[in-house]
């Protein structure tokens, strides 16, 4: 059941695509009715239906639900003469099934959903033709499920893509950032080391710069802390 709730199909509009598949059931089967029916823990959910107003039914008076826990194709030519289902709910209530033909909506993976289902108040036989375009319509059902799935996927991904790059853009400008403020005082003091004529107090001004820097970026002390005490220290020396 939680393959069917990643879906995000249950209890949303009908639309045109699934009444297509479920208008040439009908027609294919030569029934007046079919439907897509989800189940779920506790439900079948109509998703579309043909000939039939769509309603929600308990998982115990469901004949799709007989057809998810078979895993196939269920076929029932006449079910007023089956032991296993004359006194189903659905055969003798609304809406009062005679022949039912259920194809499974099976992932590509292998998971249940529900079914593609034909219905008919007669009896009713069934030629493989007919079967396998049932299947075959039920597969374009699935199909159009986890194309949206992998749609939407797509697009979540390239989302998450999206924020990982402004994230990295936003690192890298701050990282520029504070690279740069010391950069200025390491590149002077680098000047005064290579500078002959330099004093014995520059040169250790230099050499303070350089450790001072060092500290701050590796403990990534606040940089105007920093810079703050270069210029109070550099003023000191040339005074």
């Amino acid at each position: 059941m939680r393959r069917l709730h990643g879906f995000g199909i249950l209890d949303t509009p009908a639309e045109s695509s699934f009444d297509a598949i479920t208008r040439l059931a009908a027609m294919s089967l030569r029934t007046p009715i079919a439907q897509i029916n989800f189940i779920d823990e506790t439900r079948q959910w109509c998703k579309s239906a043909w000939g039939l107003q769509p309603r929600a039914v308990s998982r115990g008076e469901s004949l799709c639900a007989h057809a998810l826990v078979a895993g196939d194709m269920l076929v029932i030519p006449n079910a007023t003469e089956d032991e296993r289902f004359r006194d189903h709910p659905q055969v003798v209530g609304e809406p009062r099934v005679v022949f039912y033909a259920g194809a499974v909506l099976r992932t590509s993976d292998g998971a249940g959903l529900g079914t593609l289902c034909a219905i008919d108040h007669e009896p009713h036989s069934i030629t493989d033709d007919e079967e396998v375009a049932l299947r075959t319509l039920a597969n374009c059902a699935v199909t159009c499920l986890e194309g949206r799935l992998a749609a939407k996927q797509l697009s979540d991904a390239q989302g998450r893509l999206e924020a990982a790059r402004h994230n990295r853009d936003e690192f890298l400008a701050m990282l520029a950032h504070e690279l740069r403020a010391p950069l200025a005082p390491i590149h002077t003091a680098v000047e005064v080391l290579a500078r002959a004529e330099a004093t014995d107090t520059q040169l250790a001004w230099a050499q303070q710069i350089l450790r001072r820097h060092v500290r701050y970026m590796s403990r990534k002390r606040g940089t105007s802390d920093v810079l703050t005490e270069d210029r109070d220290f550099q003023t000191g020396v040339r005074s």
